[in-house]
């Protein structure tokens, strides 16, 4: 399709659009598409497919034809797909092999899952050789786990985390969603980690912006500091970033007594005798 448009100087301009309307990333209308473009429009065919339902403008979710869609995807695949088709190219997939690469792992997710399934309940004498990350995990997680809340587990290295964690410490992936399983409440939609009714702010990423409730926020049984902010009283769990009430940057890094090291990045507790990520900023830990 060409659109033609003249600016108010009298100076005709052309734009050249390729690509299926309805089908087309937002960037994409405008000109100015890129790789991640063509993972919109696949994500958005598959959505169409699996729902029954084309989502249109502006793409938040959940999207029209929801229930059905998540009746019929595996719960590992869903956040591969939620990604393909969010309206920030930023928040895509970079190009079609980081989609790829994405679905591969979700898929192989999926078949672990369904194996373990099928498996008998009980077995004789059956030896489980176990992955050095698996053993590291496992020792980590009785030390630290329960202070720490690591209730979780990576979907793509398997390694315990918690729902405050933005990285996986094990395989650094920032992909985790804990949409189906946080023990809040509610989501955020952007980055999908627990948030309370109440809140009109997520504490954990820097673009969750939240309506709330309307009502002021019940005595926080779980926190351990108040909001820096001058009259906000909000109150702070471990390891928030941001005040859930004002949105105020938490100013004293967290610690943990029971860790050996610190990031070298954003100064929070890390253990570097067992992470290879810093959960809290995703920064590489000793270059291992």
């Amino acid at each position: 399709d060409v659109v033609v448009s003249r600016c108010s100087r009298g100076v005709t301009q052309t734009f050249t659009i390729v690509g299926t309307l309805g089908y087309m990333a937002p960037e994409q209308a405008y000109g100015r598409p890129g790789f991640s473009s063509d993972v919109f429009s696949v994500g958005l065919i598959a959505y169409e497919l699996l729902s029954g339902t084309r989502p249109t403008f502006p793409f938040e979710w959940p999207l029209d034809g929801h229930r059905r869609f998540a009746s019929k995807v595996p719960l590992p695949v869903q956040p591969v797909l939620r990604k393909a088709i969010a309206f920030n190219p930023k928040k895509r997939y970079r190009d079609a092999v980081e989609l790829h690469e994405a679905l591969e792992r979700a898929f192989r997710r999926v078949e672990r899952e369904q194996e373990r399934r099928r498996a008998p309940r009980r077995r004789k004498r059956i030896i489980e050789h176990k992955s050095p990350l698996a053993v590291q995990g496992e020792a980590f997680r009785k030390r630290h786990g329960r202070r720490l809340e690591m209730r979780f587990k990576c979907y793509r290295c398997d390694g315990p985390i918690s729902e405050s964690m933005r990285a996986c410490p094990w395989c650094g992936t920032e992909e985790n969603s804990f949409r189906e399983i946080s023990s809040y409440p509610l989501v955020c939609p952007d980055c999908e980690l627990g948030v309370r009714a109440e809140w009109t702010a997520c504490p954990w990423c820097y673009s969750g912006r939240l309506e709330g409730n309307g009502k002021r926020p019940r005595a926080d049984s779980r926190a351990e500091r108040s909001c820096s902010r001058k009259g906000c009283g909000g109150e702070l769990r471990p390891w928030m970033r941001y005040c859930p009430v004002c949105k105020q940057k938490t100013k004293r890094v967290w610690s943990d007594p029971e860790l050996d090291g610190r990031c070298t990045r954003c100064r929070w507790s890390i253990s570097k005798s067992f992470w290879k990520y810093c959960p809290w900023c995703s920064k590489r830990v000793n270059g291992k």
